[in-house]
């Protein structure tokens, strides 16, 4: 799991951050860690020398879907003798994908792939120096989520897009609290309505829409038929683009390329 539940503090963990806190502080508050779902009793795991991140895994309640969230790999050590690889504690890469697409495409299909928690084989063994660091890659999907959670609301974490690197908090902005209207970002909150198929309305308090090409309004509405769902209870949404000012003072932010965006297809309820 990417978050947990501290009950001490009533304080919502992402893994990275957890793992950044002071080894006696970590120590008294992983006793108290819950899922943030089902509040099953969960646990924390620190990133290992096998390329895996910090993580937080739960003895999971009833038909909590955290238990599915995310694959698991055997941590029995494979026959081939590798490099260690760690995973750098300090930061993530934004990985771009289509999420409103089922074609083969490496990039596409990233979008649809079904997460099971069937234990895959570890064929490596990660015993040899020097040690190679990486950069885990973190998705629109997984920042909304996470969001949400209230997992990155004080986050130290950092992001690296397109070869920058940003302060994940500073760049990750809720609709409902923007004020800077020209900075590029992720914008994230809940869409109402939607109106000609190339306008999505927020119904924030700044008042905010995304606007749609067609290319991006056809393979959203491709996967997501038009009118055939339901806005009524707000659909969680996030897209990466900067906001702009049209002549009326309307704000909204453009939107050309379909992997900046995710919409939240559970939320989108089908009539």
């Amino acid at each position: 799991m990417d978050t947990a539940l501290c009950t001490s503090n009533n304080t919502t963990y992402n893994a990275f951050d957890f793992n950044l806190l002071p080894e006696p502080n970590k120590s008294f508050l992983r006793q108290h860690l819950k899922c943030v779902e089902c509040k099953g009793k969960a646990s924390f795991r620190k990133a290992s020398t096998d390329n895996k991140p910090p993580c937080f895994s739960a003895k999971h309640i009833g038909n909590c879907s955290k238990k599915n969230s995310s694959k698991s790999v055997s941590n029995k050590p494979g026959n081939t003798q590798v490099s260690k690889i760690i995973a750098n504690p300090q930061a993530v890469k934004l990985l771009k994908t289509n999420f409103f697409t089922t074609a083969s495409s490496n990039t596409q299909a990233q979008g649809t792939i079904n997460l099971g928690t069937k234990k895959g084989h570890n064929r490596n063994s990660y015993t040899l120096d020097p040690v190679k660091n990486t950069t885990k890659p973190k998705t629109l999907r997984k920042i909304l989520n996470q969001h949400l959670e209230g997992a990155l609301s004080n986050t130290g974490l950092k992001i690296y897009i397109n070869n920058n690197i940003f302060q994940l908090k500073e760049i990750l902005i809720d609709w409902d609290k923007m004020n800077i209207h020209n900075r590029t970002g992720f914008y994230c909150g809940y869409i109402r309505s939607s109106n000609k198929r190339i306008w999505l309305n927020t119904n924030s308090n700044s008042n905010l829409s995304i606007l749609l090409d067609d290319v991006v309004a056809d393979i959203i509405w491709n996967s997501l038929p038009y009118k055939s769902g339901s806005w009524n209870n707000g659909v969680p949404v996030i897209v990466y683009g900067t906001p702009q000012v049209s002549s009326n003072g309307k704000i909204f932010i453009k939107l050309s390329d379909i992997e900046d965006i995710y919409i939240s297809k559970k939320h989108y309820k089908n009539i």
